[in-house]
């Protein structure tokens, strides 16, 4: 959780898929954006799994999410895969 004072600005949620830690969610409170607070996040995070001697940390972007894949981009995340694909589900 990231902090400004007493108020949550920040968050993110490790978990594991397929024996690889995932970022299964990162967010900053709109009005945060761009003051570090994800990365901190993300370095955190980082830290505390390289701690633990994982090799590596994965995560899903949207694509068109230009500030988050800048972000990622620029803490040496890489491009290793294709593109999602969904169904809607009627009900």
């Amino acid at each position: 959780v990231a902090l400004e004072g007493d108020r949550i600005v920040g968050a993110i949620l490790i978990t594991h898929w397929m024996g690889t830690p995932l970022v299964a969610e990162l967010g900053v409170a709109k009005d945060r954006r761009g003051r570090g607070f994800g990365r901190a996040l993300l370095q955190a995070a980082m830290g505390r799994l390289a701690g633990r001697e994982e090799p590596r940390l994965a995560l899903y972007v949207t694509i068109g999410n230009e500030p988050a894949i800048a972000l990622y981009r620029s803490m040496d995340f890489r491009q290793v895969g294709g593109q999602s694909v969904t169904a809607r589900l009627e009900g």
